[in-house]
């Protein structure tokens, strides 16, 4: 039997996110391979092999690329990449290998041609496509959240490679152990609510409800983020609103007034010194918000010495630079420090481009509008506290580059003839 191209890319897909999601993780007591919370060498190698497999197929035997604004993402990545790995090995005096490990996170990015290709070819249908995210998303929740209630009533953590991820021992809150979201939680509710408005039949609706349910359930009980809690809550609000009440204009003005205000103050140390001097539970709390600005100064100094290159890749064996903060408190502003000024690029062309997307199908499509808008917001006030590109969420953004380049082709230029 003949196997097509298609299949194979799609099964690398598919390969790649059950691994990325860490169902491959519950194996771990029999393949070691998967017995850790950080993706090793070996495993990241493999990683890339594979995506590389993906892009080679899918350009070599669906007659090229052609995406401007998805090539120019590559490319620029591609080199900023190539300049901190450079950095980082004559800065740090580590091999090849482990330079290319560290910059895995942004080279999953490689991934967005293949998936854009098998939407734009209608080799994978946008509905089966956005259901597969959900339902592999939605299931690492459920395991992720079936670990930490155990840890509440057991006190043993039955599978420490997931709980790690991204975390330090005995992450806890509440008495709750928080473990971090899947990779692809950024893209979550906007796909959810996506596959909600376009679906018909009643018990598909309740479904498609009870999964958003689930995700805001999660980071509120388990992660207890809270920026991420007011962020998806805020896009689901504006979301709803904007769906059911397109032309209430005060209400879209009172939410988005509300959501940036909350954000301003969510980050404001002092707001939130103030909150916890009510307390002692707090101190914790506040003290994270506190603590990143501590580490936006201390970074920010270093980068201002070579700000065109960066500070190259922060490497584990390097010490903290202060009892509190760290690298990775800061938001997208890690990236930038890291790599260099060019990162600015790669955000500003990322997010611009989805605002514009989504402000120009507003009237063909409005559901892909949401569902563009939804992400992009999503990724922009993430990025505020937590890098896109950081572990936890960086195999998330080819698929949004991916997703967002399908749909302004879908609803701009119709289905493309590459032949």
């Amino acid at each position: 039997m003949k196997v097509r191209v298609s299949t194979i890319i799609k099964g690398i897909i598919v390969l790649l996110l059950i691994m990325q999601l860490s169902y491959t993780k519950l194996l771990g007591g029999f393949l070691p391979i998967f017995s850790t919370s950080y993706i090793s060498n070996q495993l990241g190698i493999f990683f890339l092999i594979l995506i590389i497999i993906s892009v080679v197929l899918s350009v070599t035997y669906y007659n090229g690329l052609k995406n401007g604004i998805l090539i120019l993402d590559i490319v620029l990545i591609i080199l900023i990449v190539c300049n901190a790995m450079i950095v980082t090995m004559d800065k740090y005096h580590c091999g090849l290998i482990k330079a290319v490990g560290y910059a895995l996170n942004y080279l999953y990015v490689l991934l967005a041609i293949p998936i854009f290709r098998m939407l734009t070819m209608k080799k994978w249908k946008m509905d089966d496509y956005l259901k597969l995210l959900v339902i592999l998303c939605a299931g690492s929740y459920v395991i992720r959240g079936t670990i930490s209630l155990y840890f509440v009533a057991t006190g043993m953590n039955i599978c420490p490679a997931i709980a790690l991820e991204g975390a330090a021992e005995n992450w806890i809150r509440n008495g709750i152990l928080r473990i971090n979201p899947p990779c692809l939680s950024l893209l979550y509710l906007p796909a959810a609510f996506w596959l909600l408005s376009k679906s018909s039949k009643f018990i598909q609706k309740v479904g498609y409800i009870l999964l958003i349910v689930l995700g805001v359930g999660y980071m509120t009980v388990i992660t207890q983020a809270r920026s991420m809690m007011i962020y998806q809550f805020f896009v689901l609000m504006l979301l709803f609103l904007l769906k059911n009440k397109p032309n209430s204009r005060k209400g879209i003005a009172a939410i988005v007034i509300i959501g940036v205000i909350a954000v301003v103050l969510i980050n404001s140390p002092v707001v939130n010194q103030l909150i916890d001097s009510f307390s002692a539970k707090n101190a914790e709390t506040g003290g994270s918000t506190t603590a990143r600005f501590y580490a936006i100064a201390y970074f920010g100094n270093m980068f201002l010495k070579t700000p065109l290159r960066g500070i190259g890749f922060w490497l584990d064996k390097v010490p903290k630079a202060l009892p509190v903060g760290d690298i990775s408190d800061i938001g997208l502003l890690r990236s930038v420090y890291m790599l260099g000024s060019g990162m600015i690029v790669i955000y500003m062309v990322m997010f611009i481009r989805g605002f514009y997307v989504a402000w120009k199908v507003r009237k063909m499509d409005r559901d892909d509008c949401l569902l563009v808008l939804g992400m992009t917001l999503l990724f922009v006030l993430t990025d505020i506290n937590i890098d896109c590109f950081w572990d936890v969420f960086a195999f998330a953004v080819p698929f949004y580059i991916a997703t967002v380049e399908y749909i302004y082709k879908k609803n701009t230029l119709g289905r493309i003839n590459y032949e």
